[in-house]
């Protein structure tokens, strides 16, 4: 990215929508072809499972949405993403048309 408001700087570049660890591997999943096994497990029970068994940081990763914070960027740039994380998942394997 070339622009004079971010010379020597870092900015984050993405979508900006929310997404879960599940719902990203769902859609690695399908864009590869391929047929996604999960099992269905309650969302209370495995967190209180998980609490006891797994570092808090890894607890709190696991169940938050991911969300990248790209206001910096567009305030800077007028930046804006082109593509949702599913349309480029999808684009990344090949299948857009099927997204």
């Amino acid at each position: 990215m070339t622009h004079n408001n971010v010379v020597g700087r870092c900015v984050l570049v993405c979508d900006s929508e929310r997404i879960s660890l599940g719902k990203l591997i769902e859609d690695l999943s399908k864009a590869q072809g391929n047929k996604l096994r999960l099992i269905n497990i309650s969302e209370p029970f495995l967190r209180s499972m998980t609490k006891y068994l797994l570092p808090r940081k890894v607890h709190r990763q696991l169940f938050e949405h991911c969300l990248v914070d790209i206001s910096e960027t567009i305030e800077l740039t007028g930046w804006q993403p082109k593509y949702s994380t599913t349309d480029g998942v999808y684009q990344m394997f090949g299948q857009f048309d099927e997204a």
